[in-house]
């Protein structure tokens, strides 16, 4: 929570202290992947305190975005990144209508996940999309439910990493993503 005091009034145990803290109210990146003690209470904190906020690398940023949306808390934000982790529910036309300007996404595949990836259509572009099963639970059909998504967005789609999916057809990332720079196809 000493987070917080980053750009909330407050000192490292939630008092009350104004002055010296909660002063970067303005930060547009928020890098945490890989911190102790980051929560899911503070990332929240961050998504409704830091409303020039683009890039913020909590694992778990769809979940709690997903939980604010449900609650009609965000209006809309400047994300232009967006982290999921498998073990919570997403709701991602939910964070794509919250955050227009998604460009980078980092999903974990899970059951239903494939309903709502054709939100992703309504994304004005979309520059890097990482795709993994780290659960182990489902293991995504990539040309049956991504075929939509990248004719929308092949001419923009420079890095795409696709780790412990199935079907996936080179041929057709060919022809539907000419900008693409990194291919990255792990465990598949």
């Amino acid at each position: 929570l000493g987070l917080l005091s980053l750009f909330l009034q407050q000192d490292g145990q939630g008092r009350p202290a104004p002055g010296r803290f909660g002063v970067c109210s303005l930060l547009s990146r928020l890098l945490v992947a890989g911190s102790q003690g980051v929560t899911d209470r503070g990332a929240r904190e961050a998504l409704l305190s830091l409303p020039s906020l683009q890039v913020f690398d909590y694992p778990n940023t769809g979940a709690v975005l997903s939980c604010l949306c449900r609650e009609d808390r965000v209006v809309q934000l400047q994300l232009t990144c967006l982290h999921c982790s498998p073990e919570e529910e997403l709701d991602l036309a939910a964070c794509v209508s919250a955050c227009p300007r998604l460009a980078h996404l980092h999903l974990a595949t899970q059951l239903g996940l494939e309903d709502s990836l054709l939100a992703l259509l309504d994304l004005e572009e979309l520059v890097e999309l990482k795709m993994c099963d780290e659960s182990g639970q489902y293991c995504l059909p990539v040309s049956r439910h991504l075929r939509p998504v990248f004719q929308r967005h092949g001419a923009t789609l420079v890095y795409l990493a696709l780790a412990e999916v199935r079907e996936v057809e080179v041929g057709l990332l060919a022809a539907l993503c000419p900008a693409l720079r990194h291919l990255a196809l792990l465990w598949n």
